[in-house]
């Protein structure tokens, strides 16, 4: 567990090389430690091994079926890959688990931005904010929603 907090610590600083290891050793460990597995996907997909992250959060996944994080870390991984439906279905997954799982609404909506789908996003962004009042990056998608949709009032509503 020590490992896993401390590859946490060195992927928030930005030493991927330093956190990809302290999961490794958390791993070697534990190997049915579903949050390492979470950890290290988040590192590989931080390096753009989207690939691989994908399959270290599937394993986490497996191991632990409500780990909502690592669905939504998969949905992330998914969409930076441009699998576009699988990260929809990760983001509503996670959100089955946990309804009031603001990061979730709001990568569900940029997903239904990427499709175009403006009011569906916009709903999700406002879910977002209905769970986080303060999640800067969810207003900001919504106002872009918003515009693209055609208001040019954009957040002011």
């Amino acid at each position: 567990m020590a490992y896993n907090h401390r590859a946490r610590a060195h992927h928030a600083r930005g030493d991927l090389e330093r956190a990809a290891a302290d999961c490794e050793s958390a791993l070697a460990i534990h190997p049915r430690y579903a949050a390492a597995y979470n950890s290290r996907g988040s590192v590989q997909n931080a390096k753009g091994r989207h690939s691989s992250a994908i399959d270290d959060f599937t394993r986490a996944i497996a191991i632990d079926p409500r780990m909502k994080e690592a669905l939504a870390n998969r949905g992330m991984a998914r969409r930076a890959a441009g699998d576009l439906d699988g990260a929809f279905t990760d983001f509503t997954q996670a959100l089955s688990i946990d309804p009031t799982f603001a990061p979730a609404y709001n990568s569900r909506g940029n997903v239904r931005l990427a499709r175009r789908e403006w009011d569906e996003a916009i709903r999700d962004y406002t879910r977002a904010l209905q769970h986080d009042g303060r999640y800067k990056e969810a207003h900001c998608n919504r106002a872009v929603a918003r515009l693209r949709k055609g208001d040019a009032r954009g957040h002011h509503r």
